[in-house]
């Protein structure tokens, strides 16, 4: 287990539509975060575009109070890379299962809980990133 909070209500995420200049990946994260009294910055840049937010927390991951981590636990970013380049997402772990904001798996643009299994078929690389500050 892990010392970070546990979300006792996962179900005021689960179903918030995605929206990409409003509540994307890394929006969600944000929140999923600030629920667990937990302010992280927001790396949602100014001139949007297709997975820029991500790709900008990806690029700062280091300094913004993550370290890499090769097994997850409750409450760590999962960041994957896309299998084209510059193409990036992140979700949390929640113990064998990813809630995830996403604008198009399953058809669904919204807030989900899924099983690692089906973002690996879209991402070419996963990686898990725990809070340290």
């Amino acid at each position: 287990m892990t010392d970070f909070p546990c979300c006792a209500d996962l179900s005021k995420f689960v179903g918030k539509p995605f929206c990409w200049q409003t509540y994307n990946c890394w929006q969600f994260v944000v929140d999923f975060y600030r629920d667990a009294e937990i302010e992280l910055k927001d790396y949602t840049p100014k001139d949007l575009s297709l997975s820029s937010a991500a790709r900008s927390f990806a690029e700062n991951i280091n300094t913004a109070g993550f370290v890499e981590v090769t097994t997850p636990l409750y409450g760590d970013v999962v960041l994957c890379a896309g299998k084209r380049d510059g193409l990036f997402h992140v979700g949390v772990w929640l113990d064998g299962n990813i809630i995830h904001c996403a604008s198009q798996f399953h058809g669904k643009g919204q807030v989900m809980i899924e099983e690692l299994y089906f973002l690996k078929q879209n991402f070419r690389k996963v990686t898990y990133w725990r809070w340290q500050q």
